[in-house]
């Protein structure tokens, strides 16, 4: 049997397939741009009005993508006209399927980082996954009163999403457990206006007060942020598609990053990453504040 090297270099052979798979959170979809449907690894791939940019391989490694056109008219395309963002972790995989061997090897696999709509046509752009790990940013650290730590993360709990190492020397410093704190409840109604989502959910099973601003809230798997919360009312930062009265949310409590949110709510100020005591006058500018930072 021929290799598909040997068939895509063959003047007589036929001309190669693309197989696109796009998973998101709630739907797994297959497609081909070839003419008819397409039966591979057991999975059909459905024959749809799509095409694709070259694959762009960069001498930056970082730049290497795919740009992949859909009709307006598919689901995951409708779902972002209509709530005017995609699908959280779009993935985009790119097979090439050889007609005449029957071989098919991988192109591309990345997420899709943004879509935008050009009469009736949507363009995905998809750069790769293996690119977009290249993409990492050194952290910076300002000395300043508040805590620098991301809640959860190695600064805040040494032992992320779980209790303190048995043993810890300090007293009374429980610190925070990600999955101890969440608290689940159900969903009485969303509201969807300019500029604002609502959530109002049961209020036997509510937390009072703000407990849950700057948290997180997460419903099958898609997580919004938490912009404010007062008792059984909360709002976040974008709708949560398709969601109706009776799902169950799970929400994470959020911090102000301040030293006394830190020992009240944590009881964790043993890790506090800030400089409470810290003066923010700059003692060389007269009126400005002094912020330093190291990378």
């Amino acid at each position: 049997m021929s290799s598909f090297d040997e068939d895509e270099r063959s003047a007589s052979a036929s001309r190669p397939i693309d197989l696109y798979t796009i998973q998101t959170t709630s739907a797994i979809y297959r497609m081909t741009s070839h003419i008819i449907d397409v039966t591979y690894g057991g999975n059909v791939f459905t024959a749809t009005t799509m095409s694709r940019d070259a694959l762009k391989v960069e001498q930056d490694p970082t730049s290497n993508e795919i740009t992949v056109h859909l009709p307006i008219t598919h689901p995951l395309v409708q779902r972002y006209a209509a709530f005017g963002l995609p699908e959280q972790q779009v993935l985009v995989t790119l097979q090439r399927l050889q007609e005449r061997s029957g071989v098919a090897i991988q192109q591309s696999s990345g997420f899709g980082q943004a879509l935008t709509i050009e009469g009736h046509t949507a363009l995905m752009r998809v750069p790769s996954t293996t690119n977009d790990a290249l993409r990492v940013m050194l952290p910076v650290i300002s000395a300043q009163k508040i805590c620098n730590h991301r809640l959860f993360d190695r600064g805040c709990a040494p032992n992320p999403g779980g209790d303190w190492p048995i043993g810890y020397p300090f007293p009374g410093s429980g610190g925070p457990s990600k999955a101890a704190l969440a608290l689940t409840n159900t969903l009485i109604s969303q509201t969807i206006a300019p500029g604002v989502v609502t959530l109002v959910v049961d209020s036997g099973s509510a937390v009072a007060g703000d407990y849950f601003q700057f948290g997180d809230v997460v419903r099958n798997g898609e997580v919004r942020q938490c912009l404010t919360h007062l008792d059984a009312v909360l709002t976040i930062n974008a709708p949560f598609i398709g969601a109706a009265p009776g799902d169950i949310l799970t929400f994470y409590p959020g911090c102000a990053h301040t030293v006394d949110v830190c020992d009240s709510k944590f009881n964790n100020r043993i890790n506090f990453g800030g400089h409470p005591l810290m003066n923010p006058a700059n003692p060389w500018v007269g009126n400005g504040l002094g912020v330093i930072q190291q990378v």
